[in-house]
């Protein structure tokens, strides 16, 4: 086997930069709730959670599997609420014409006169499932105008496809998320009474999900909701001995309950280290995972986030004084396996960790300056008082990461 080989077939198994569809760990009560969610006539589908926990993964994956048509949509600075309906249309494969005839759909009746604008389906952009409805050759969708959400509604339910609006959190423009909801409604509005797989998924960090619902209350009766939380250990451990097993690498030597620890939950940091240090034992002309080869992958995770991650790092903890109790901070809060962390043991494992008994007088004036955007803001207010939590999650494993020595 070539080392492109390998990497081919590293590739179905260990997905660090885009979702896990094949090689998704099946989370048994998550994966139930979702599917009923999906089948459950008139509702639309929430799915919320921190980065990195396998939200999209779970929708992909899910979609794949059920055999569903489903065009995912992803949100950028360049979308406005006047552009977002056509560029969905646009993205679906639709094109905005002008009729010089009669124009019929599915050689029966006529939908439009001559010199009429209809949006017509010239190729079907997205993934194409095997359990949903055969789209007919021609499909036609009246233009009104560009702000026509029925125009979207209509279009999905003709292709009996699933929107899957992914990375709400990208949307700044509060105007965008009503018209999101208003499609939401008016998607629940057509199909409530039809027999179609069409429905739309909204997917994104659990704050931005909720102001979605809080800037219109009525979409939150017409919503299935799916929370994910990071993974436990055991389904981090899953992802390696699967995949590892699957390429042929011999992983019994390899201390999987470490390992799993280092990724707090978060299936990136497993999928990296699953595929370096196979690449690693690989070019050392062995198919027995060493210690030495996860080292090694761990290593190419602290250097590939270092401009990001440790930048951001030194920022919070260097200049003037205090920077070593705002490390020990940090510290202290990557030990902890829980997302919030309480004050208490903030105190208690910085003051292990520098071996010095702090008080909390003198831990509560650097943890707030960690939450400053002069220092990077990299904590931030738990939901409980007396909480405290990471801004960005995944910084977790890389601190643990740096905090174990690698």
């Amino acid at each position: 086997m070539t080392e492109q080989e390998l990497r081919d077939s590293l590739d179905e198994h260990f997905t660090p930069a885009r979702p896990a569809i094949h090689n998704y760990v099946e989370r048994d009560r998550v994966d139930t709730n979702f599917r009923d969610a999906l089948h459950e006539p008139g509702f639309q589908v929430m799915v919320y959670g921190p980065t990195g926990v396998g939200k999209s993964s779970l929708v992909w994956s899910t979609l794949d599997k059920l055999g569903l048509t489903y065009y995912r949509f992803g949100f950028d600075d360049g979308i406005t609420e006047s552009n977002l309906f056509p560029k969905i249309m646009q993205k679906l494969g639709f094109e905005k014409v002008t009729t010089d005839k009669k124009t019929y759909e599915s050689g029966t009746s006529v939908l439009t006169s001559a010199g009429v604008k209809i949006w017509n389906l010239i190729t079907f952009k997205g993934a194409f499932g095997a359990n949903s409805k055969k789209i007919d050759e021609q499909v036609f969708v009246p233009y009104h105008n560009d702000a026509d959400v029925d125009a979207v509604a209509e279009a999905l339910m003709k292709l009996d496809c699933v929107l899957f609006l992914d990375d709400l959190e990208k949307i700044k423009n509060d105007d965008i998320k009503k018209l999101l909801a208003h499609l939401g409604k008016k998607m629940s509005d057509l199909s409530g009474s039809l027999k179609t797989n069409s429905k739309i998924i909204y997917a994104g960090i659990s704050q931005e999900v909720s102001k979605l619902i809080s800037l219109d209350q009525s979409l939150r009766d017409r919503l299935a909701d799916q929370m994910l939380e990071k993974l436990h250990d055991s389904e981090v451990k899953q992802i390696f001995t699967k995949g590892w097993s699957a390429v042929g690498f011999d992983y019994s030597e390899i201390d999987l309950d470490h390992i799993a620890s280092l990724c707090c939950g978060y299936a990136r940091y497993a999928h990296w280290i699953g595929k370096q240090s196979v690449l690693h034992a690989f070019r050392a002309s062995r198919h027995r995972l060493e210690s030495s080869d996860i080292n090694d992958a761990i290593e190419f995770i602290i250097t590939r986030y270092r401009d990001d991650y440790q930048t951001r790092i030194d920022k919070a903890t260097g200049h003037k004084g205090g920077h070593r109790i705002r490390e020990a901070i940090l510290y202290a809060m990557a030990e902890c396996n829980e997302i919030e962390v309480s004050f208490d043991y903030i105190v208690n494992n910085a003051s292990k960790i520098r071996n010095i008994d702090f008080k909390k007088t003198q831990i509560s004036g650097p943890l707030g300056e960690l939450k400053k955007p002069a220092r990077g803001s990299l904590l931030e207010d738990g939901r409980m008082t007396g909480y405290h939590r990471f801004t960005d999650l995944m910084l977790k494993p890389y601190i643990r990461m740096l905090r174990l020595g690698y």
